[in-house]
């Protein structure tokens, strides 16, 4: 018997005895919003990915529309969509796995268009799980999901995780998008820095500067340089950035205290330990239930072995005393209970 069962009942005796239950669903909605928009999607009334279109955005590709549309005008038969995002990935080896109804492909990276790592358009192979392995050099990579459903059931699952024998994650800073969208400006200064390009909620960069004080951020944007504040950024790894800014903004060249990650702290749990781009071990014991959503209502999607590493794609989202985490395990990827009430089932782990 897994843990779920058990957090379920424990989950329910805290919310019963708190009181509060209006609070803890505020919280958890206002952090689904905070972290929403990874994945810029388009669907089209047709299987050709062409004219009136339907533009939208979706936390991750784990979607499931049955025989139903997936979005308003959109017929629940014989429509396309596209799917797009950045991410930024460590150096090494990984597998992605891809399951749909009926056709898809997905694309690394601009400069391989005519070289999709999986391609099954014009030769539908649905509910097939398909596999490639492709090595990744450090920095923002682009990701383009196309997707075509003809009849019948309409589904679409696309994720992956690192396989190499020695861990990937790396300390180059990082910083992902907390805001809807944000100006990257030449010199960082909000009134006189002209906008160079812009970034968007969940997208992630490789941060190749900071201002002394921390306060900006230098990041390079699929080979833009250019600068954002920090207010509406999360960084990782920002103590590794050189400064590179001693200009007239109120922030100085002498460096200020290092950088940390600010700690999440759900209404009625703990602390939370783990990061995005880092590893977390689910205590030993039990198993951790993996869920197509951050909730116990979410669809069961696989479950983690007491003991076993995970990595952290995503989080946390505050649930009713506990923080959930996008995190995914021998290819699959789902979200995962960090812990409940004074009780963590995840731990932080380094190779």
């Amino acid at each position: 018997m897994t843990r779920n069962i058990t957090r379920i009942l424990l989950i329910t005796a805290v919310i019963l005895g708190s009181l509060l239950p209006l609070t803890f669903s505020q919280s958890s909605a206002h952090a689904q919003a905070a972290i929403a928009g990874t994945w810029q999607a388009e669907y089209f009334t047709n299987i050709y990915l062409n004219g009136w279109s339907a533009a939208t955005t979706v936390n991750n590709l784990s979607l499931n529309w049955g025989s139903g549309s997936p979005a308003e005008g959109i017929p629940a038969d014989n429509f396309s969509a596209r799917f797009g995002t950045d991410v930024y990935f460590p150096a090494g080896r990984y597998r992605f796995s891809v399951q749909a109804d009926d056709e898809i492909s997905i694309r690394l990276d601009y400069n391989n268009w005519d070289q999709p790592l999986i391609n099954t358009i014009d030769t539908p192979a649905p509910g097939q799980i398909l596999t490639a392995d492709v090595d990744i050099s450090a920095g923002t990579h682009h990701i383009q999901v196309d997707y075509r459903e003809r009849t019948g059931l309409a589904y679409l699952y696309v994720n992956w995780a690192p396989i190499s024998d020695t861990p990937v994650y790396d300390t180059q800073p990082i910083a992902t998008v907390n805001t809807g969208a944000l100006n990257v400006r030449a010199v960082p200064d909000p009134v006189n820095g002209a906008i160079v390009t812009r970034v968007y909620r969940g997208q992630t960069y490789a941060v190749v500067g900071r201002s002394g004080l921390s306060t900006w951020w230098q990041l390079d944007v699929n080979g833009t340089i250019g600068w954002v504040n920090g207010n509406y950024v999360r960084v990782q790894n920002g103590q590794y950035a050189p400064v590179t800014w001693n200009g007239n903004t109120g922030d100085v060249a002498t460096p200020g205290p290092t950088p940390t990650l600010p700690v999440v702290q759900c209404p009625g749990f703990l602390p939370s330990r783990v990061t995005i781009g880092g590893y977390a071990r689910v205590t030993p014991g039990l198993p951790n239930n993996l869920r197509a959503e951050a909730s116990t209502s979410g669809a069961w999607v696989g479950s983690v072995p007491g003991g076993a590493v995970v990595y952290v794609m995503l989080g946390a989202v505050c649930g009713p005393n506990t923080a959930w985490w996008l995190v995914s395990y021998n290819g699959v990827t789902g979200w995962t209970m960090e812990g409940v009430g004074n009780t963590y089932w995840l731990e932080p782990y380094t190779f």
